[in-house]
């Protein structure tokens, strides 16, 4: 499991990306389900623990957020809740195990809200500081036509 305050994907509008933060609305952590490896690289003879984070199809707000035109479709972080993440950490022993833990793999319908930030990439990003989850305004997003 992974523990975050919140998480960014940008949305494309024509040629360009803007960057969102995702949050919970009232401020709390979000749990999101991972799966790490232990692993021996055979060229440098070095054990890595390395660990991803599952997705799922996007809920309707990121639906129009992580709207990438080369995806089949929007995916989110799979988001557990106080409920399954006991569940999420279960060993799979059997296909009824299996067919548990595919059963949380599903968008989150816990509140978020999102907004805008400022860039994440190049000469405009602030880089890893708190500040980069502040609220930003594109003028580009506001106009009407």
């Amino acid at each position: 499991m992974i523990t975050v305050d919140g998480f960014f994907e940008h949305q494309h509008r024509g040629k360009k990306t803007f960057p969102y933060f995702i949050r919970k609305q009232n401020g709390d952590a979000m749990t999101m389900a991972g799966l790490w490896a232990e692993w021996l690289d055979r060229e440098t003879g070095v054990w890595e623990r390395t660990f991803s984070i599952v997705t799922c199809k996007a809920n309707p707000l990121l639906t129009g957020i992580h709207n990438n035109p080369q995806l089949a479709e929007a995916r989110m972080p799979l988001l557990l809740t106080d409920n399954n993440a006991d569940e999420w950490l279960q060993p799979i022993r059997n296909k009824s195990d299996q067919e548990q833990i595919q059963s949380l793999v599903q968008a989150s319908s816990e509140e978020l809200i999102a907004y805008t930030v400022r860039p994440l990439r190049g000469k405009l990003a602030l880089g890893n500081r708190p500040e980069v989850t502040k609220e930003y305004f594109y003028d580009e997003l506001n106009e009407l036509f």
